[in-house]
């Protein structure tokens, strides 16, 4: 199958245009998720620091019996040289190939059900004229690039990047759609047979 370009509509804003109001309950649960990650954080930070600090004053008095230098200063200083399982808890996971994973920036959502595939990206900074979406043999390509020059034509600002997802067997390519808001948020939506 040949490239063909996807047809890019313009919307109003993002959470003023009715179009993405199925996205805006998607944000409500990134929203609810995100602030009970931050409430066990914050509950598992309160128990490892009461913890710490129990254990650092029942070793200090066991220390000041054998230790020539002072408890206080010797243990304390060991102890906060090193990092807390709550201050990077992705190094202290068995998986260390988390430590790895890289996130997509620019993607806020990615839906796959049975009627469609839909993919929401922050594309602010970039002008439509500036965005392109292309499907070619089962795979959807979206770029962008940016750039801004000075008066004397030297380039001040770059910017730049590309994305490939492949697509569902039962994508109908030929009905796939980019929605563009005027703040930034494209959704592509690619129909499901």
């Amino acid at each position: 199958m040949p490239e063909t370009r996807v047809p890019m509509t313009l919307r109003d804003h993002f959470l003023q245009d009715p179009f993405f109001s199925s996205s805006w309950s998607d944000m409500d649960k990134v929203r609810e998720h995100f602030s009970q990650q931050a409430q066990t954080m914050s509950k598992r930070f309160e128990e490892n620091w009461s913890k710490s600090e129990s254990s650092d004053t029942k070793n200090s008095q066991e220390d000041t019996k054998s230790s020539l230098v002072p408890a206080d200063e010797s243990l304390r200083s060991r102890n906060l040289m090193l990092p807390r399982k709550w201050m990077m808890p992705k190094l202290f996971e068995d998986n260390f190939s988390s430590l790895l994973d890289m996130k997509d920036s620019n993607l806020i959502s990615l839906k796959n059900d049975d009627s469609k595939m839909e993919i929401s990206l922050n594309t602010a900074g970039y002008k439509p004229s500036e965005l392109k979406v292309n499907v070619a043999d089962g795979e959807m390509s979206i770029e962008g690039k940016h750039e801004e020059k000075s008066e004397e034509g030297h380039t001040m600002v770059s910017r730049q990047f590309s994305k490939r997802y492949t697509l569902p067997a039962e994508a109908k390519l030929t009905e796939v759609v980019s929605n563009l808001s005027q703040d930034g948020v494209m959704v592509i939506t690619v129909p499901k047979e």
